[in-house]
């Protein structure tokens, strides 16, 4: 939600028509993530194209004529991508199907991950659009036509590849790290800028480490080149039985909740008549995940005290609350479409003035001193939606995408809280935790622009 003013703006028409009728000032919130400072974990990606092909109109949304469109192949074999050169068939590239999906509207939607010599390559991603009966009307996405000669053999194992991305990462401590594998890169200028600005055809082949540190914490994709172990880029992750109890919540009064019981006068935060769960618990205020249960006797949950354990009361709520409006408003089940448990930990560290979601779970600090508990609905809210973002758009957090993926979160969050509190909802984002974070009805008046603008002459 926070981050430094790294910002770039350029003029887009389809953000418009969203942020113009809701919150334009969120898709100006952006970041440099190697160099920012990081108040929040919200990170203000500078707004730029990630320019995996050619700047031409082939790459944008192309609609097609479905009096002649393709019928959508059964076997989930890619459509030539209308741009691409004949030869385009002579390169060992490919389209592996990740997704399909299938809207209120009856039309479908295919996300394919382009491959060269069957290794993925990073952020080339292809979305064939088709309409009820099949017919590919529309294609769009980053696809590189002509991808150069690159090496297919790394020269690096995976062992001193992940060893060298801790090295650089250089955490004091680390909760978890893997190597995912073998990706291709898009060359760059500047190899370790962090950013796809003038990537070109000219492919690296790297190994992706996942690292997740907790001191400092962070949580990135480092992607080391397989053959001389150089870091070519980092993508940051951090973008945050059943019974109906009575929750005392620290800003939004007192409220129905669903919980568990174990036992006789035990109550848990726990649920699960939403997908495959609702579950709150508490990191005592440590960096570690414990998946230590709040508990209750009688299943009133009032929890006022100066650790502030009402503050879980709120994070409890408010995922139930937004689960519910991502099914009733957008027939969407959880993040993930497919009815993801939703974890919240409250009580992360000491005097953490931060909230994030990190891939799997969303985390809440206690405030600073001179603010509360980072758990009122419309943050709640605010970081859940990164989650559906990574589930369905799979924004990264950086640059452009970054700024729409922040926006995004922005702009869902409020709507929930408008949705789930009309009475007390306003346009400002966390004000109930006594710091004001921004604006969306006067972006200027907490120093945010206020339009968005391409330079003249660019």
């Amino acid at each position: 939600m926070f981050a430094p003013r790294y910002i770039r703006q350029y003029s887009t028409y389809f953000l418009c028509l969203y942020a113009y009728c809701l919150l334009l000032p969120a898709v100006l919130r952006a970041q440099n993530p190697m160099t920012g400072k990081n108040l929040l974990d919200k990170q203000k990606a500078v707004l730029q194209i990630m320019p995996y092909i050619p700047a031409d109109p082939s790459h944008q949304y192309l609609p097609l004529d479905p009096r002649t469109a393709p019928i959508l192949p059964a076997n989930g074999a890619l459509p030539r991508p209308p741009f691409a050169p004949r030869q385009h068939e002579q390169n060992p590239t490919g389209g592996l199907l990740r997704q399909t999906l299938r809207d209120e509207l009856g039309m479908t939607h295919q996300r394919y991950q382009q491959t060269y010599c069957d290794i993925p390559i990073e952020g080339a991603i292809y979305i064939v659009h088709a309409d009820q009966q099949g017919r590919v009307i529309a294609m769009n996405g980053n696809w590189i036509t002509q991808p150069n000669d690159a090496p297919a053999q790394a020269k690096w194992t995976a062992e001193q590849a992940t060893q060298r991305a801790l090295d650089w990462v250089a955490a004091q401590k680390y909760r978890e790290y893997a190597n995912t594998g073998l990706v291709y890169v898009p060359a760059s200028p500047a190899q370790a800028s962090n950013s796809y600005e003038n990537a070109t055809a000219d492919l690296r082949l790297c190994y992706k480490i996942d690292v997740y540190a907790t001191t400092p914490l962070s949580r990135q994709y480092v992607f080391i080149d397989a053959n001389n172990g150089e870091i070519v880029m980092r993508l940051d992750r951090l973008c945050s039985g059943n019974s109906n109890g009575v929750a005392q919540t620290k800003y939004s009064g007192t409220q129905p909740i669903i919980t568990d019981s174990t036992a006789t006068n035990n109550y848990r935060l726990r649920e699960t008549t939403r997908g495959n769960g609702v579950y709150t618990y508490n990191c005592q205020q440590t960096t570690n995940y414990t998946y230590t249960d709040f508990t209750d006797a009688d299943n009133l949950w009032n929890t006022v005290n100066a650790q502030q354990d009402e503050a879980a009361n709120d994070a409890h709520w408010g995922a139930e609350k937004t689960y519910d409006y991502y099914l009733n408003i957008h027939n969407r089940q959880s993040i993930d479409d497919n009815n993801m448990p939703l974890e919240s930990h409250v009580h992360y560290g000491v005097n953490y003035f931060n909230a994030f979601w990190d891939g799997q779970r969303m985390t809440y600090g206690d405030g600073n001193g001179s603010a509360t508990a980072l758990t009122c609905l419309d943050i709640v809210a605010h970081e859940l939606t990164h989650g559906v973002t990574e589930y369905s758009a799979g924004l990264y957090y950086i640059n452009e995408s970054g700024a729409l993926n922040e926006a995004f979160s922005d702009i869902l969050g409020t709507a929930v809280e408008f949705h789930t509190k009309p009475a007390t909802a306003s346009w400002l984002l966390g004000n109930e935790i006594g710091a004001t974070l921004r604006s969306m009805s006067n972006p200027n008046a907490y120093g945010d622009p206020d339009t968005y603008l391409v330079p003249i002459g660019t």
